[in-house]
């Protein structure tokens, strides 16, 4: 009977190291997939058409984490931040244009008309894309 209670308690260890290994795949599984979302993997069309009924209509500029990129967005898109008029968001694009690309969020309280004030409403829905290539 002992024999029995040690393969008993040996089964469920087995079992719970299976579980948690099974758990720590998705999670795995679920990185590789918002990497693949981050470097543009995603973003591969097939070599054969979809439907119009299977197509979808192109995003804004974000994240998998719904923020804003502030070297991508349009005008448009700007605009959707709080705050954020077609005045303000053409004055991003012109220090976006005069002042090259954004390396932190920060800088966005160097473009004429965002203080402190507005930039702490909008800091957490937008982020900056690193510069491609070497």
């Amino acid at each position: 009977m002992r024999n029995n209670d040690l393969n008993n308690q040996k089964a469920r260890r087995w079992g719970a190291a299976r579980l948690i290994l099974m758990f720590i795949m998705g999670l795995m599984g679920g990185i590789l997939l918002c990497l693949a979302a981050v470097s543009g993997l995603d973003q591969i069309r097939p070599s054969i058409p979809l439907p119009k009924s299977m197509q979808s209509t192109p995003l804004p500029v974000s994240s998998p984490m719904g923020k804003l990129d502030l070297n991508l967005a349009t005008r448009t898109e700007l605009e959707t931040l709080p705050g954020v008029g077609p005045v303000l968001a053409e004055a991003i694009l012109n220090f976006r244009k005069e002042n090259g690309r954004f390396h932190f969020i920060e800088e966005l309280m160097d473009v004429p008309g965002i203080g402190e004030k507005k930039f702490l409403n909008i800091r957490d829905l937008v982020f900056c894309s690193p510069a491609e290539g070497p």
